[in-house]
């Protein structure tokens, strides 16, 4: 599923579209967030939906900002719009209360969609098993919900009796009970209107992802200088020649500088392959170290015999040199990238020191045992 900001400053409006369920799909407390703080600038929010529900505390979280929004707030029900998001449709399309600038709100049905309300439950728990506790928390809730949507106009006693039998309503019997402004008329109302609930779901989540797709592969196309039109498989082969290409380049880079050590004395036969691992496992680093120790070779001379003769190349760097290498030797023992110790965990990420002592007790141990050895 989906959840998608997309702003249009220009326009001063702004789109959040929120497919999938929410508190898993979508987090509601960020899209209240989003709502918030587009209200600061955008005069016009739509909010695409095609959702079966899902958490009521970040359902009303939204509710919340959009009752608090000061711009139009106009929502569409692209497919479903069921459970809290049944709740959270409805009530957009209200007056925004006691705004300042006065602005409306309005909802909108595709003619194949799909509303239904009902009572909040715990999933998995007979309501006879709850807790006293609970009860009076759901009742709570239940009135609250009750409240949002006979705020629309509709009677509270016969939102009451819809909630309680779990009500599925199609957009025309949305509009009629005063739960949806309008009714968008398509050319797919045959096509979809018979689909099961997760049908329709899984339809329009499915269209919008392939929709986006496209249009994600039409601008990866056009950053690797291809047509617009270019096939995935024309996308992937351009990529892996790309790649083979770069390889390739950096193969001969590693050849040239392996060469220019030779020469300044950095590379010698005792360290080439050391210093070709080093290559391959931080190209930036090695090829900073060639080029350090060529241009210290330089800058350093020493007079000898009333003569300035050069330094022997890499003399003051082959310590540091040998050091990295070193590091990079114990990398590759050890399986990973993290070549820190146990006094840099201790000093720096204690906690994850602890972590590994749970999921990765062997290496524990042995950071501990070179740490006791070294201080031994």
């Amino acid at each position: 599923m989906a959840y998608e900001l997309i702003e249009n400053k220009e326009k001063r409006e702004a789109t959040i579209r929120m497919y999938g369920v929410i508190g898993r799909d979508v987090d509601g407390n960020r899209m209240a967030y989003d709502i918030a703080n587009l209200d600061k600038e955008a005069d016009t929010i739509h909010i695409l939906i095609n959702s079966d529900g899902g958490s009521v505390s970040q359902g009303l979280s939204v509710v919340s900002s959009i009752l608090s929004a000061k711009a139009y707030i106009h929502a569409h029900v692209n497919g479903i719009a069921a459970s809290m998001a049944g709740v959270m449709f409805p009530f957009s399309s209200t007056p925004i209360a006691v705004s300042i600038s006065g602005a409306m709100g309005h909802a909108s049905m595709q003619d194949y969609a799909k509303l239904m309300i009902h009572d909040p439950h715990i999933p998995g728990m007979e309501s006879e098993k709850l807790s006293a506790k609970d009860r009076k928390a759901l009742n709570s809730i239940a009135d609250t919900l009750r409240t949002i949507l006979s705020r629309r106009g509709c009677d509270k006693d016969k939102i009451t009796s819809l909630m309680k039998d779990e009500t599925w309503f199609s957009a025309l019997e949305a509009q009629s009970a005063g739960l949806c402004d309008d009714v968008v008329t398509t050319p797919r109302k045959e096509e979809l209107s018979n689909l099961s609930v997760p049908e329709l779901l899984s339809r329009i989540n499915n269209e919008y992802q392939s929709s986006n797709k496209k249009t994600n592969m039409k601008e990866i196309a056009k950053a690797l200088g291809l047509p617009e039109g270019a096939s995935q498989q024309q996308i992937l082969d351009d990529i892996a020649e790309k790649k083979k290409t770069a390889n390739e380049t950096r193969e001969v880079l590693i050849g040239q500088l392996l060469s220019l050590g030779k020469k300044n004395g950095t590379v010698t036969d005792k360290n080439e392959d050391r210093m070709k691992r080093l290559a391959n496992a931080d190209f930036e680093l090695f090829a900073e170290m060639i080029s350090d120790v060529q241009d210290k070779e330089v800058d350093k001379q020493t007079e000898e015999d009333g003569e300035f003769t050069r330094k022997p190349a890499g003399q003051t760097e082959n310590r540091r040199l040998s050091d990295v290498l070193d590091r990079v030797g114990k990398k590759e023992k050890k399986g990973g990238n993290d070549s820190h110790d146990w006094d840099w965990y201790q000093k720096h990420n204690p906690d994850a020191l602890l972590k590994m002592e749970r999921e990765d007790p062997e290496r524990f141990n042995r950071l501990l045992d070179e740490y006791e050895s070294s201080i031994a």
